[in-house]
């Protein structure tokens, strides 16, 4: 287990993968609407990095299981469950 604020576990993952597609900025908001498990200690939330990246890698539910992200004209992410 390797538990790491959202910062931290974008930074690791960019370490592993410099060209990765996944944006802090995405992570972030996987973490708040619960697709990606967390844990809150204090005002920050904690991930564990390689549930992050077994969850990217699995190919046997796709990407986003049950689940499809979209960027509203706002700019602020919408989860439709289906």
């Amino acid at each position: 287990m390797t538990l790491r604020t959202i910062n931290k576990a974008y930074e690791e993952l960019r370490a592993r993968d410099p060209e990765t597609a996944i944006t802090r900025n995405l992570l972030r908001e996987m973490v708040k609407q619960g697709i990606i498990p967390s844990a809150k200690a204090g005002n920050k939330y904690l991930v564990d990095v390689d549930v992050v990246e077994k969850y990217f890698m699995d190919t046997t539910t796709g990407v986003i299981p049950a689940a499809e992200i979209k960027c509203s004209n706002r700019g602020r992410w919408d989860r439709e469950v289906r």
